[in-house]
């Protein structure tokens, strides 16, 4: 890991010597850039710093699958649970010791959404559960059963939960057979093509995902280590060995390197040595598992910090980069 540590160090201070000709620290240079790969685009895991808005008379909707036992968990859409809220909110996962992803419909999406469940909101309860078997299409027609959006590959669930009550189940899957609890057949396949659009848009699989994940993981536990009550608190840091650094250098920052991950360029002296040894080994593991991945390829500029004595400041609880230079 030391070894890995050294040599993605030593690229970091190669690309930093060729872009700017300055003497600086061994302090946060910038990843070497690797040339974009087209990919598909695809959704990437947001971080949410507030939570949704739960109102006593709102609702949760979670859709949750099951797929064929040919389909490894991380493959399979909506294995970890799918969770969508009154405001809009969704939330993906956790997986056993991961992160959650979280985002949010876009108006329009979350509009639809309220429209279709409107009818079955209205009741106060839901009504017994029935049963339809659905139509399978003839062999290599290419059509799909029934009414349901994709091929059908899992059992799937979908639950509505009012306010802080007990989850009811809307609609659910077992091979062909439809089983709803919703006013009718046509509204509960409505629903499960809707909520399996939204689960094929936003859960972007595999999940977990070691580097996706791992980033996120890894920018929530650099934030958790900014926290502050004043400015003496506050520290500049060295964004690979994770060591304080005098306001005084020499030495430049890059606040922004070009990483999917933003470095740690300041935080609480006290954090930072209590959890100086996980943050290395994360940030490692991330990197490892991401390649060249950990490059942002819309980055072209790194932004940079030239200590100059002046100090960080804790501003509402945060380590933050002295006013003039943020």
């Amino acid at each position: 890991m030391r070894n890995s540590r050294m040599i993605f160090s030593a690229l970091l201070i190669s690309t930093a010597l060729i872009s700017c000709n300055k003497h600086t620290a061994a302090v946060n240079n910038t990843p070497p850039k690797a040339a974009p790969v087209a990919k598909k685009p695809e959704t990437p895991p947001q971080v949410i710093t507030r939570q949704p808005d739960h109102a006593p008379e709102g609702w949760t909707l979670t859709f949750k699958a099951k797929c064929e036992e040919t389909v490894e968990a991380k493959d399979c859409l909506g294995s970890q649970g799918f969770t969508l809220y009154t405001d809009g909110h969704y939330q993906i996962g956790p997986a056993p010791d991961e992160v959650a992803r979280e985002g949010k419909l876009s108006p329009e999406e979350l509009t639809e959404l309220k429209a279709l469940l409107a009818p079955t909101l209205a009741l106060s309860t839901l009504g017994a559960e029935n049963h339809e078997t659905l139509s399978t299409p003839a062999p290599g027609t290419g059509a799909t059963p029934s009414n349901l959006d994709g091929d059908k590959k899992s059992d799937d669930m979908i639950t509505l939960t009012r306010g802080a009550g007990t989850p009811e189940v809307l609609v659910r899957t077992v091979g062909p057979e439809l089983y709803f609890q919703v006013p009718t057949s046509e509204e509960a396949k409505s629903i499960l093509s809707k909520i399996r659009g939204f689960a094929g848009k936003y859960y972007v699989t595999p999940y977990p995902d070691a580097c996706k994940d791992g980033a996120v993981k890894l920018q929530k536990l650099f934030v958790s280590v900014q926290t502050c009550n004043a400015d003496t608190d506050c520290t500049f840091i060295d964004s690979e060995s994770f060591e304080g650094i005098s306001p005084s250098g020499p030495g430049i920052l890059q606040p922004d390197n070009c990483s999917i991950v933003s470095p740690l360029v300041v935080g609480n002296t006290q954090l930072l040595t209590a959890n100086q040894s996980k943050l290395a080994e994360l940030q490692d593991k991330v990197r490892t598992a991401c390649g060249n991945d950990m490059i942002r390829p819309d980055c072209t500029q790194p932004s940079e910090f030239v200590l100059n004595g002046k100090s960080p400041t804790c501003q509402q609880g945060v380590c933050k980069l002295p006013a003039a230079t943020q």
